[in-house]
C-alpha cells in the first residue's frame, strides 16, 4: 500500500496468492472437524482458505465488478468428499488478474503450511513469503535491484486486525473491513464453486 501511494509500485496489473496448509484429517478429531462437512463448511480448501487471497486481491481493486474466467477443485491427494486443491482465476473491469490458489496438500513435518502472495505492478514486484528459517519476509523487485524486509507474523497481523475492529467500533469510525466485504468474498467463492462445476 506504501509503494501504490507514493507511485513505486505502479498499477497493480496481477495478484496471486497461495494458502496451501496441511491435510483436513487435522480437523478431524478436533472442534474444527466441521470444516470437512461441505453441507456446513460449503466446501473444502477453498471454503475455508480462498477467503484470504479474495479479500487481498478485493482491497487492491476495489469496488471493481470481478468476473470468475477460470476454476480448478480437485479432492486427488485425499479422495474425500471436500476438495484438497483449488485454483480460483479472476478479472476486475479493470483487467486486472487474480490467481488464488488453496489447499490441503502440504507434507506435514516442519513448516505449517506454504503461504505467498504476489503483486506485480507495472513498476515493481513484491513478494510476501518464508525465508529459510521459516521467518516471514518480503522481497520488493524494482528496475534499481532487490530488496529483502521482515514481514509481521500472523500474530501480530490478525492483532492489528482486531484492534483496527474494535478501536473503528469505540471511536464511531469505518472498520478497514466490514461485513459487506465478507459478502463479496463468500460471492467470488461461490461463483468460482460454480465455474469450476459446470466446467
Amino acid at each position: 500500500k506504501a509503494m501504490i501511494a507514493d507511485g513505486t509500485f505502479g498499477e497493480l496489473v496481477l495478484f496471486s496468492s497461495r494458502l496451501n496448509n496441511g491435510s483436513p484429517g487435522r480437523y478431524d478429531s478436533t472442534p474444527s472437524a466441521w470444516h470437512n462437512v461441505p453441507k456446513i463448511s460449503g466446501g473444502g480448501s477453498w471454503a475455508t482458505e480462498a477467503a484470504h487471497g479474495i479479500d487481498t486481491y478485493l482491497q487492491f481493486i476495489g469496488d471493481q465488478r470481478v468476473s470468475v474466467v477460470g476454476a480448478n477443485m480437485s479432492n486427488a491427494m485425499y479422495g474425500r468428499e471436500i476438495e484438497d486443491s483449488a485454483v480460483g482465476m479472476l478479472r476486475s473491469e479493470s483487467g486486472v488478474t487474480g490467481i488464488i490458489e488453496s489447499g490441503y496438500t502440504f507434507p506435514p513435518g516442519g513448516r505449517s503450511g506454504d503461504h505467498f502472495f504476489r503483486f506485480i505492478g507495472t513498476k515493481a514486484s513484491v513478494f510476501a513469503q518464508y525465508g529459510k528459517e521459516g521467518e516471514p519476509l518480503i522481497e520488493i523487485n524494482t528496475a534499481s535491484g532487490v530488496r529483502f524486509e521482515e514481514d509481521i507474523g500472523h500474530g501480530e497481523r490478525f492483532t492489528d486486525v482486531i484492534r483496527d475492529g474494535l478501536g473503528a467500533l469505540a471511536d464511531g469510525r469505518p472498520a478497514e473491513t466490514n461485513i459487506l466485504d465478507a459478502v463479496r468474498i463468500l460471492e467470488i467463492q461461490d461463483a468460482v464453486y460454480a465455474y469450476a462445476r459446470a466446467n
